[in-house]
């Protein structure tokens, strides 16, 4: 399927997403540099809340742009099976700089309010995780969005998998 832009994506993603949405107050997370405008359209459309998923990679010593592992901004950490030759002190620093990364990034999206929390009182709701890559990315971004409490079981919907299967 091809989209005129991501606006068009977005408006497209509400049409799937509202027979099982809407109006239920969905948690829809929008992952920067893209997908928080998209985000922003679903949560609008769908009656819900709008915040971000930020995760960062962990850089390799040696080379910037090989990802070792991610952390996300409550400072859980994945790491790659070849981060087992880097030196675990690197990998500490390492995560203390990314998580200073993503406290500045968290200022910047939200500075007047802490990340929006999807459990309430006794009762929780789902989750609606605006992303449109794939790979290690989309994985660890869910991970992390897992284990702030915002995605329960199998009530997760990702922006790919519900266009392309038409749920």
């Amino acid at each position: 399927m091809r989209f005129k832009d991501r606006e068009h994506a977005a408006h497209l993603l509400v049409e799937r997403l509202s027979a099982h949405y809407k109006d239920l107050n969905p948690l829809v997370l929008g992952v920067p540099r893209g997908a928080v405008p998209m985000a922003k359209i679903i949560a609008k459309a769908l009656g819900g809340e709008l915040d971000v998923v930020l995760v960062h990679k962990l850089e390799h010593p040696d080379q910037a742009e090989l990802a070792i592992g991610a952390i996300d901004e409550s400072g859980n950490a994945f790491l790659s099976d070849w981060a087992s030759d880097v030196d675990p002190e690197y990998i500490e620093a390492e995560k203390q700089r990314q998580l200073s990364v993503l406290r500045e990034r968290r200022a910047q999206y939200t500075p007047r309010r802490e990340p929006v929390e999807c459990a309430r009182g006794l009762f929780r709701r789902g989750s609606v995780l605006r992303r449109f890559r794939s790979g290690v990315g989309s994985r660890r971004d869910r991970s992390a969005a897992r284990k702030r409490g915002e995605i329960f079981g199998g009530r997760v919907k990702t922006a790919t998998g519900a266009l392309r299967r038409g749920d």
